[in-house]
């Protein structure tokens, strides 16, 4: 079986790429000179102009504004649900790369509720051999233990490893997920904007990142630099190493 690591560098990446990406275009758009040079490229055409007002050219580049500046509330809410796929996901790589680590944790994760922790032997059969059972069990078993609010999935993750969760950060995620479910079934986005963005990246990055605490405390595999900084620098054939800290 091929070694499983939760690759927390990965997923604080992302966050930050989700905010950045808003960020950037919101900067964008505020520049009016920016969008200056956009309205000043567009030409007007019209096929009979006559039959057209004469100011018609000028509308249609303050309309163009308009629709631009406006489209930043889509950009955000896109954002933020993109924010919450980032947890989502990295949640289900961080539970089953702990549940391949430490198979026992499994238990109330798989198999009925009246007989949990129990395998199928068609599986087992069909898996062939040991690891390839309890990686399949590990992937169910993840799906399972990553249903529900935020605040449980990381909660579970936390009961699970013995570790403490932030209450603030617990409610601040559910309100996360909250924000979440109106623009997605409701299709809320018209009061959104870089403040509601950049806090829904810094509490959903402070979520994954106890993720990752709590994967190092049970010495899960996987890439943590974001947590333990390691810079190297390679010179020809010489590589110096700098641990924050040392």
């Amino acid at each position: 079986m091929k070694e499983l690591i939760f690759d927390l560098d990965h997923w604080e990446w992302k966050c930050l790429e989700d905010f950045g990406s808003y960020q950037d275009i919101h900067d964008f758009v505020g520049n009016q000179q920016a969008v200056d040079a956009h309205k000043s490229s567009m030409t007007y055409f019209a096929i009979d102009p006559a039959s057209h007002p004469e100011n018609t050219d000028a509308l249609l580049r303050t309309e163009t504004e308009v629709r631009i500046k406006k489209s930043l509330f889509h950009f955000a809410s896109s954002s933020i649900v993109s924010l919450c796929t980032t947890y989502e996901v990295a949640s289900k790589q961080f539970f089953k790369c702990l549940f391949v680590n430490h198979p026992m944790f499994m238990y109330d994760f798989i198999g009925a509720e009246s007989r949990r922790g129990t395998i199928k032997l068609k599986d087992v059969v069909e898996a062939r051999n040991y690891g390839k059972v309890i990686e399949d069990a590990a992937n169910n078993a993840a799906s399972a233990a990553t249903k529900g609010k935020y605040s449980d999935i990381l909660k579970r993750a936390a009961k699970l490893c013995d570790a403490q969760t932030n209450e603030q950060l617990v409610n601040q995620i559910d309100t996360i997920q909250r924000l979440r479910n109106r623009i997605v079934h409701e299709k809320e986005s018209s009061s959104f904007g870089v403040k509601d963005v950049g806090e829904a990246h810094q509490h959903i990055a402070q979520a994954i990142e106890n993720l990752g605490h709590f994967a190092i405390k049970m010495d899960v595999p996987g890439r943590y630099t974001y947590i333990l900084p390691e810079g190297t620098l390679v010179l020809s054939s010489i590589a110096f190493v700098a641990v924050d800290g040392a």
